[in-house]
């Protein structure tokens, strides 16, 4: 009898931002699947710290370099993500200069938190609960706050 090997799904290890800009925030919409709202954001390559990520996947999301202010923290579990089993560490940041999207892969969305808060239902994933802790449960730094 031949054994079936079941293939275990491997852990997907990403960095996603919360950016802060004038008023509101900067997210994206994915415009390929999932589609929908998101943190700017994903995954890192090889040994790449988060750090390193959050700047990478930034300034290609975004046309924008970020100034990193701190780690909200990290968010993990076996389906957060319909790809597969994935854990995020989240920092909150903001974009310098001019904002421009991934063309064919992500349009930018700069929302109030009223604005995302009545989009909550576009947004992919578990961004907004992230977002969402942000606002709540992880505060928002005095400094960060204009």
């Amino acid at each position: 009898m031949d054994r079936v090997k079941k293939k275990r799904a491997r852990r997907l290890y990403c960095a996603d931002a919360i950016i802060l800009r004038g008023r509101g925030y900067v997210f994206i919409e994915r415009l390929t699947d999932p589609t929908g709202i998101a943190l700017v954001g994903g995954k890192r390559k090889g040994k790449e710290t988060p750090l390193a990520c959050i700047k990478r996947e930034g300034l290609e999301e975004t046309g924008a370099e970020l100034s990193v202010h701190r780690e909200l923290g990290t968010w993990s579990g076996p389906h957060r993500d319909p790809r597969g089993p994935s854990s995020t560490t989240v920092f909150v940041a903001s974009a310098l200069g001019k904002l421009r999207g991934e063309k064919g892969k992500t349009r930018i969305l700069e929302l109030t938190e009223e604005e995302a808060r009545v989009r909550r239902d576009e947004f992919v994933f578990d961004h907004f609960e992230i977002f969402e802790y942000f606002l709540n449960g992880g505060g928002i730094d005095p400094k960060e706050k204009k």
